[in-house]
């Protein structure tokens, strides 16, 4: 019953295109549904590294399923060692790599053709501004701390998460080591965990 979640990596300076181009055809052909088509993480490919390092973004990187060119999933892995801090005894082999190999559709090859890139660039960076006010538009009782940990917009990350479930998700997490009369590892609050504790690797 769950939606599927799609992490996308842009080339430089085009995470704003493609996240309004996915916006697009999620409200036309996919007739705004977002159960299948999730973007809710988009990466420029010269920055894979995840910012947000905790247990809960952990396994948001080591479960993904990659769906198409395999060597920049390498190369997103490689950019985020980090999660074995977290997940130390992480035994799960590697995901079958993907068999497609990232291709430049005719499309995409005009475009690069016709419109210089210092153009589409300024128009990334026109984007980003206006999905920053839409974001503030659309959940005013959001404090600006909050809406830039759900909503980040930089020129080389674009996330949109309308809930938060890190707060409830490892709210849970406590409450299961706490019945195992473990004491969790961090204070779990809107801080996020920047580091993980010996307690935590153990388990």
């Amino acid at each position: 019953k769950s939606d599927i979640d799609f992490v996308i990596a842009t080339a430089k300076n085009r995470v704003w295109i493609v996240r309004t181009l996915c916006t697009l055809l999620k409200k036309t052909i996919l007739f705004n549904r977002k159960k299948f088509f999730c973007y809710n993480h988009i990466v420029s490919e010269d920055r894979l590294e995840v910012v947000d390092r905790n247990l809960y973004t952990a396994m948001e990187v080591v479960t993904l399923v990659p769906m198409i060119n395999p060597a920049l999933y390498k190369k997103f892995l490689n950019a985020n060692t980090w999660t074995r801090a977290f997940l130390p005894n992480l035994c799960l082999s590697e995901p079958a790599e993907p068999s497609v190999e990232r291709g430049i559709s005719p499309a995409e090859r005009f475009i690069n053709a016709v419109v210089p890139s210092n153009t589409l660039d300024s128009v990334d960076r026109w984007l980003m501004m206006k999905w920053r006010r839409a974001w503030i538009r659309r959940y005013p009782g959001l404090s600006p701390a909050k809406r830039g940990q759900l909503f980040q917009s930089t020129p080389d990350v674009s996330t949109a998460y309308a809930g938060d479930f890190f707060q409830s998700i490892m709210g849970q997490y406590e409450l299961r080591l706490r019945a195992c009369d473990l004491v969790p590892p961090v204070e779990f609050s809107d801080n996020r965990i920047k580091s993980p504790t010996p307690s935590l690797s153990i388990l």
